[in-house]
Formats: structure tokens, sequence, C-alpha cells
């Protein structure tokens, strides 16, 4: 037993990897970008089969507009995003094999904070006039009693229509371990 749990891995089979527009570690992790008008891909590519057992997705804002992190707002968007984002996961062949967010994509703080219940924490730092606010969410997906399974080109992803430019910082981090 270690640390209280049977659970563990070698550090070689250990994923901690931002998510990014490649699939494979290699490309843009940070998403406070504009997408609107368009679609970006932020993914996660499976190697080899791999458990992905958390998201965890960081917002930092600048309190410069405001308005703080409301329910209703994406990070400080006003009024959430328009389109929203989805996580799928998709096979080898590109066909999405699960809709992580069942057909209701993630437009608001508060949509956030309904498939991370109760992970999300909501941190504030600085005084004007560099005052920033972080918002972090873990989606545990072994909290439905497993974690993700991905074969070898399996991908996590996320798709986004919208800007995020008003964001500094817009991370979505995978973790998780290799099994075979």
């Amino acid at each position: 037993m270690v640390g209280g749990t049977t659970k563990y891995t070698r550090p070689e089979n250990a994923i901690y990897r931002f998510m990014d527009d490649v699939g494979d570690g290699s490309g843009v992790v940070n998403f406070a970008e504009d997408f609107e008008g368009t679609t970006e891909h932020v993914l996660f590519t499976a190697t080899r089969s791999t458990l992905i057992e958390q998201l965890i997705v960081t917002l930092i804002t600048d309190m410069g507009m405001g308005l703080g992190l409301r329910a209703q707002d994406y990070g400080n968007i006003p009024d959430g995003l328009p389109n929203g984002w989805e996580l799928e996961v998709v096979n080898a062949g590109g066909t999405v094999i699960l809709d992580l967010t069942d057909g209701i994509p993630i437009k608001t703080n508060a949509d956030l904070g309904r498939v991370c219940f109760p992970d999300l924490e909501r941190i504030n730092w600085g005084s004007p006039p560099i005052d920033q606010e972080a918002l972090f969410a873990r989606w545990l997906f072994r909290a439905s009693g497993q974690g993700l399974l991905l074969e070898e080109g399996d991908q996590l992803r996320i798709s986004l229509h919208d800007n995020f430019v008003i964001l500094i910082q817009h991370y979505f981090n995978v973790q998780g371990y290799r099994v075979w």
C-alpha cells in the first residue's frame, strides 16, 4: 500500500499532460484565443491503451473588467459563451464514441460546475490594477466508477467555437496512466 491506496503506477506510465491543438503535447496549450466562426480542437491522443482519470480546466481572468467570476459568465466573459464547448471521446477513425457533455455544451461557469461538482475552486489574488481571479475545475471521470479507457489512436477532444481573448489563460490538463 502506497499513500493509503493500493493504486499506483510507474512514473514512465503516468500521464500529466496539457491538451494541445495537435494531440501529442507538441502544440499550443493556452486557448485564450478567438475561435468564433470556426472550430478549434483541443486534443489528447492515446499512443497506447491509456486510462484517463481526470481533466483539469483552468481559467485565469483579469479582474480589471470589474465583473468577477459569476455563475452566468464563462471565466469573466459576460453572460457566458454563445456556442459553448463540448468534450468527446473520438476513436482512431474519427467517429465520436462518447459525448461527455451529452449534447449540452459548457457555456457558463455554472455549466462547468454541473460536470465538475464538487471539484470547482475559485481563487482571487492581487490587488488593483493587477487583480486576477482563477477558476480551477476538476472533471473526475473515475467518480462514475472508472476512468476513460482510450485505445491507441483514440482522442479526448474538446471543440471550441467562441472568443476567449478576454481570458489570460485557458488550459485543459489530462491526468491518468498508460495501462499496457
